[in-house]
C-alpha cells in the first residue's frame, strides 16, 4: 500500500531542525472566517491547494465545529520527500495525512503540556475496532539550560500558534505530519517493517518486546538499528550478542523513556537509555548522529513514541572500551 510507504520512508530533511519556537506575534482579523478561509488569509497556499482536492476535508474546515487544525506552512510541503510526495497523488492518501492535521476539540498553545494527546479526525483502517489516531504534543528545551522552548505536534515544530477562527483554532506548523494507518505501537512496528528483523528476533530472544508495548501515556523514543546495521558487526561482535545479559543491555542503550522527535535535537544533547548510560546527540555537516552512530531516518510516529533508523548498532559502553583497550 502506497501509505505504508510513505509512512516508513520519509527522509527527514535536515533543514527542519532549525531552531523554531513559539511566535505569537501573528494577528489576523479571522475570528468570523472558518478554518479553510482563514488559511487563505495567513497565506498557507499549499495546504489550501491539498485541501482544495479532498472534499470531504473542505466540507470539515468550512462547515463542521471545533477543531484545532495543524496547518504546515509553504515550505513544510515544498521540502516533504519524493516518495510522500508521490503517496500524496492518491486521493485516500491525502485525505488521511490531512485528517492526521485535524485535532477534535479547541487547544490552545497555553494549554500545551508534556505528551498530551489529542485525538486527529484520522481514523486508521480497518474502520471497526480501531481508534481515533492521536496528535502528540511535546515540550523541549531550546539548547541545554535553556529557558526557551520548542513545542511540536507529532514532531512537527509549532510555529506560529492561536488563529482564532469561527469554527475552531490554526496553529502553523513547520512540518508535514504523516500518520501511520496500522495503529501499531513501536513492538508491533518492528514486527511489520522488514527493515527491523532482526532487531525484532533479537527483542523476543530476551523477552523484551513487551518493553516496547507501552500504553501511549508512558512512550518510549528507539533508535532502531536496521537489518543492515547488524551486518556491518564483526564476528567477535555478533559471538558476543548470544550472551543474553549483554544482548539485554545491547537493546536497552537503543532507547530512552519519552518521546524525543528530531525537532528536539541539538548539538550535544544528551539522553538516559533504558540501562542509565548517557547517550550523547551530535548536529555536523555529516548528518545527526547519537553515540556517533549516524542516523538515517527520523520521527516516525507510533501510538507509544517515535523509532529514528540507526545505520549502526550501539555497543554498551564498558564492551567498546575494553575492545579499544586490547591490543589488537
Amino acid at each position: 500500500m502506497a501509505f505504508t510507504k510513505l509512512s516508513i520512508v520519509h527522509v527527514f530533511i535536515i533543514g527542519s531542525l532549525q531552531l523554531t519556537m513559539l511566535s505569537f506575534g501573528g494577528v489576523v482579523d479571522a475570528d468570523d472566517k472558518n478554518i479553510y478561509d482563514t488559511a487563505k488569509v495567513l497565506g498557507a497556499t499549499e495546504f489550501v491547494t491539498y485541501v482544495d482536492k479532498t472534499p470531504v476535508v473542505k466540507k470539515l474546515l468550512t462547515t463542521g465545529s471545533n477543531f484545532t487544525v495543524f496547518v504546515p506552512d509553504n515550505e513544510a510541503f515544498k521540502t516533504m520527500s519524493k516518495e510522500a510526495k508521490k503517496a500524496m497523488e492518491d486521493p485516500k492518501v491525502l485525505q488521511w495525512v490531512l485528517q492526521y492535521h485535524m485535532g477534535i476539540g479547541i487547544v490552545h498553545a497555553r494549554e500545551y503540556a508534556q505528551d498530551l494527546l489529542i485525538p486527529s479526525v484520522f481514523q486508521p483502517p480497518p474502520q471497526e475496532g480501531v481508534s481515533l489516531q492521536n496528535i502528540r504534543i511535546n515540550i523541549y528545551e531550546a539548547f541545554r539550560g535553556g529557558h526557551r522552548k520548542v513545542y511540536t505536534a507529532s514532531g512537527a515544530p509549532v510555529f506560529k500558534p492561536d488563529y482564532q477562527c469561527s469554527n475552531g483554532l490554526i496553529h502553523i506548523v513547520k512540518k508535514v505530519m504523516y500518520p501511520l494507518p496500522t495503529d501499531n505501537n513501536i513492538a508491533e512496528f518492528l514486527g511489520v517493517d522488514p527493515r527491523f528483523s532482526m532487531l525484532n528476533q533479537l527483542l523476543q530472544k530476551v523477552n523484551l518486546t513487551s518493553v516496547f508495548a507501552t500504553e501511549p501515556s508512558k512512550p518510549l523514543t528507539l533508535f532502531a538499528p536496521t537489518d543492515a546495521a547488524f551486518n556491518k558487526l564483526t564476528d567477535a561482535e555478533k559471538k558476543k550478542l548470544n550472551d543474553t545479559k549483554y544482548l539485554n543491555d545491547t537493546l536497552k542503550t537503543h532507547a530512552v523513556e519519552g518521546a524525543f522527535y528530531a525537532a528536539s535535537f541539538y548539538d550535544f544533547k544528551e539522553l538516559t537509555s533504558l540501562t542509565g548510560s548517557t547517550l550523547v546527540v551530535e548536529m555536523g555537516a555529516g548528518g545527526v548522529t547519537i553515540q556517533e552512530k549516524l542516523l538515517s531516518g527520523f520521527d516516525i510516529t507510533l501510538t507509544n513514541g517515535v523509532v529514528h533508523v540507526l545505520s549502526e548498532v550501539i555497543l554498551p559502553r564498558k564492551a567498546e572500551a575494553d575492545d579499544a583497550n586490547r591490543p589488537y
